[in-house]
């Protein structure tokens, strides 16, 4: 019982020497007054020089499309594109700039664009 509680220790000690040695990390390459860390490991090296691997980023489960969009002049025209651009399946987010005649989609990489230009043009708008 008693070495059970002692590698118990052993790991709580060595995982306060990890959260400490990444905050000071992290703080020194990017400016943060917060850094939360959360070990869920048991245990991890406490070599000086040992800096913990950086996961490779996710691939993009979205993609980003700017459109440009002719003959929108009110909000009633955005809303219109909006709402029949949303219709359709895999866009995620829709954001339109009337003034600049600009159409931001965000929505599945494999989307067809062409189905979106559609339905813009459906409604009435023009499209280079």
């Amino acid at each position: 019982m008693k070495n059970e509680q002692k590698e118990r220790e052993r790991r709580i000690f060595n995982g306060d020497l990890c959260v400490l040695r990444i905050t000071k990390s992290v703080k020194k390459i990017i400016s943060l007054l917060t850094l939360l860390v959360i070990l869920t490991l048991p245990a991890c090296d406490t070599s000086e020089n040992n800096i913990p691997p950086t996961e490779t980023p996710p691939q993009a489960t979205t993609a980003t499309t700017e459109l440009t969009v002719w003959g929108m002049m009110c909000a009633s025209c955005a809303n219109s594109v909006t709402r029949a651009v949303s219709a359709i399946d895999g866009v995620t987010s829709v954001s339109v700039n009337v003034a600049a005649d600009r159409v931001t989609i965000q929505h599945a990489p494999d989307l067809d664009t062409s189905i979106v230009e559609r339905a813009i043009m459906d409604e009435g708008f023009d499209m280079p």
